[in-house]
This record gives structure tokens, sequence and C-alpha cells, in this order.
């Protein structure tokens, strides 16, 4: 019997809920971020290197680029500013700025759609804000 190996890859993100396998050499993978994080093996030492969030803009300077983790660090400050200030839930979720991602809410799942000899074509996200997005993949490119 053949056995495979374990790995965990650490991130300064927030825990992945759904893992997908797109091709031999990339993988798909998205949770409480919001987002889908595109990764690579890597023979550095650790199995899996983040490359990309596939549904953010690019930042257009070095200054504006997110810091990882950066959603639950705001998200902390936004529920320490609203405990301090004595503000409602839905006062603070009105003064929270909204998030630049495809997916409103944490992503619960990600499944195959369409597949190739090449690996996946398609595939499909759905997430608690009701939203299934179909993912297309073009070469090294995906786009929802």
């Amino acid at each position: 019997m053949r056995r495979g190996v374990i790995m965990t890859t650490r991130t300064r993100f927030l825990p992945l809920t759904s893992v997908l396998w797109i091709d031999d050499s990339a993988i798909v993978a998205a949770g409480h971020d919001c987002s889908i994080g595109l990764f690579h093996p890597t023979t550095m030492g650790q199995p899996w290197q983040f490359v990309n969030w596939l549904d953010q803009q690019a930042p257009k300077s070095a200054a504006a680029k997110p810091r990882a983790g950066t959603l639950a660090s705001n998200a902390f400050k936004m529920f320490e500013s609203a405990t301090l200030r004595g503000a409602s839930l839905q006062q603070t979720h009105a003064a929270a700025p909204e998030k630049k991602t495809a997916h409103a809410n944490t992503i619960t799942q990600l499944a195959a759609f369409e597949r190739t000899p090449a690996g996946v074509a398609k595939f499909t996200t759905s997430s608690l804000d009701g939203k299934v997005l179909l993912w297309t993949r073009e070469g090294a490119h995906i786009t929802a």
C-alpha cells in the first residue's frame, strides 16, 4: 500500500478552508480571507509557496500593497474601536471599508467544474455571501 506524505504550509493569512489541485504544480486555496490564493511547490524547505491572490487588483505602488493578515487586524481594530465608542454592530459595518475581493465573506468550497488532460480548466467557489463564481484558467492566468 502506498501512503502519501502530509505537508503543512504556514501562512500569515487567515485560515484556509478549501484546497483544489489545478495541475501537478499548482493549487488554489481559499477561506476566511475571502480571496483565492495560488500556491506553487518549492524546494527551499517549505513545501508550498504563496504566489498571489487571484481576485484582487494589483496595487499601483509598493506603498499601496496590502500586507498579509491585514483583513484580520482591520477586523480587530474595527471591533476594538466600536467597543471603546459603544457603537452598535450595524454602525460599525456601515463605516467599514469595502473589500476588493470577488467574495464578501468566507469561501467555503472550491470545486472542479471542467477537467482537461492538463488539469482543471474551470473551477467554482462558493461563499457565505451566497455567491457561486466560475473561474476560468487559461495558461498561467485565472479569471472569474
